[in-house]
């Protein structure tokens, strides 16, 4: 549904224009409907089609919360979801607290991954695009990777 990277300012009170080619498939999935959250493992932020965060917001949720890391998901990213609707420009709002924990200033990276897109610093991504290309050589994963070829 989205994919591709796509280079976006947010301006002065904290709005990003979402491109115009993602639009339609927004109204027709989700009406305009959008969830807001960060990522409980990297400094960015995750925007999901409503019906699809109340998937995710489900998952979590039916976690056992007597374990760390399904009360880390559930204080990350059921916490800090945010309901957002675009506004008759296309754009969303991103609250300030958000803001600062995915360390966004005025250039961000908008990126498609499939059902959700990331939200990065420009910043902070291009630093991880650096340490994933430093990093090619590892084999560690490796065995997750058998038989995938390009």
């Amino acid at each position: 549904m989205f994919r591709g990277i796509t280079q976006v300012n947010l301006d002065a009170k904290g709005r990003l224009a979402i491109p115009t080619r993602f639009r339609d498939v927004i109204e027709q999935r989700c009406a305009q409907k959008m969830v807001l959250t960060v990522d409980h493992r990297e400094r960015c932020l995750l925007l999901y089609p409503a019906p699809d965060w109340a998937t995710v917001e489900s998952q979590i949720n039916a976690m056992p919360n007597h374990t760390k890391a399904a009360r880390r998901l559930q204080y990350m990213m059921v916490g800090h979801a945010t309901d957002l609707d675009l506004d008759s420009a296309g754009r969303i709002m991103l609250p300030a607290v958000l803001r600062e924990h995915a360390r966004l200033e005025k250039r961000v990276v908008l990126m498609g991954q499939n059902s959700r897109f990331e939200i990065w610093s420009e910043t902070l991504w291009q630093a991880k695009t650096e340490a994933y290309l430093a990093d090619e050589d590892d084999d560690a994963d490796a065995d997750a990777l058998a038989g995938f070829t390009l």
